[in-house]
């Protein structure tokens, strides 16, 4: 299936052309318990290999998938519209929002970056949020190849949906948070999202929070800290005295704590980077809602020998 992106790829480049896309398929039934798994990514360019993985248990039957850093028809990717070809072949709705748009010289967007919410059921109140910006990725440096692209607009960002399961309405949101920003600024841009969601009922949060308790943008605050960890090495992997988004979080009612495993680091750059060295970024949290206890847990994206994301992919069950 070829999407038409036309509505937001025409006119003029900006925020504004930034708009999600969403495809509804039938509500499937998958019993009596919703497995949710939030999973950075890193672009899926191997959609084949990443359904295949997702297939396979402790993923398979997930009615509720949180991607961050999913490719639109980037040519990284080799132009595959990343999100819609994962959803078609899981059997899953789907809704997509950019994140940053990308476009030759010249032409109007034709490239995006961002992320997606596939479900086992249809997805309603679509909406992007556009989160505060702290560092402005359309500055970084980008090819100088044509057939590439000159010319990039957008900035982190979250999506927001709901869905119904039997009678119970529950809103769902995929976060992106910055890394090069303070965890007061990351904080800042959590509040934005629990701000465009509702103030109460059944929620589910997840993604790529980037909870590195530092602030990368600051070459001293990282010495700083790599001496810190000599004192306390569980940060990494323990971050939330030093981030105070999860007290945002608590406080709009979200629970995170059964929805992770423990101590368990998500962010793996090399197999050879030390276990306590490598950091928990990736999180889930719900509210109002039944998560099963000790059922949550990591999961390597490694199939078949192959790893093809540096982010491990997180997992809860929740009783319906």
């Amino acid at each position: 299936m070829v999407h038409d992106f036309a509505r937001i790829g025409a006119g003029t480049p900006g925020m504004a052309v930034l708009e999600p896309i969403v495809v509804n398929r039938p509500a499937l039934n998958l019993g009596p318990l919703l497995k949710v798994v939030a999973f950075n990514a890193r672009g899926g360019r191997s959609t084949e290999l990443l359904a295949q993985w997702l297939r396979k248990p402790p993923l398979a039957g997930a009615g509720l998938i949180l991607l961050c850093e999913l490719d639109w028809r980037l040519p990284r990717s080799a132009q595959v519209e990343s999100a819609a070809r994962l959803a078609d072949s899981l059997e899953l709705s789907m809704a997509f929002g950019p994140e940053f748009g990308f476009a030759r010289h010249g032409e109007p967007m034709g490239s995006f970056f961002g992320n997606a919410i596939l479900s086992a059921w249809p997805l309603h109140e679509v909406k992007a949020i556009r989160l505060p910006i702290f560092y402005d990725w359309t500055r970084r440096h980008l090819p100088r190849n044509p057939r590439w692209w000159g010319e990039r607009v957008g900035q982190r960002g979250a999506l927001r949906a709901s869905l119904s399961i039997a009678d119970k309405r529950i809103t769902v949101a995929v976060a992106h948070l910055e890394n090069r920003a303070t965890p007061v600024e990351r904080a800042e841009q959590m509040r934005c999202i629990l701000a465009r969601i509702p103030a109460t009922g059944p929620a589910v949060l997840g993604g790529d929070l980037n909870t590195v308790t530092v602030d990368l943008r600051n070459a001293r605050q990282c010495a700083a800290f790599s001496l810190s960890l000599l004192c306390a090495p569980r940060r990494l992997r323990e971050p939330r005295p030093w981030e105070p988004l999860f007290a945002d979080l608590e406080r709009a009612g979200f629970q995170a704590q059964e929805a992770n495993q423990p101590m368990a680091p998500t962010f793996t750059p090399t197999a050879l980077w030390p276990r306590w060295l490598r950091p928990k970024l990736d999180w889930l949290a719900a509210r109002e809602l039944a998560v099963i206890s000790g059922r949550s847990q990591v999961v390597s994206a490694s199939y078949r020998g192959r790893r093809f994301s540096d982010h491990d992919a997180v997992m809860c069950e929740i009783a319906l």
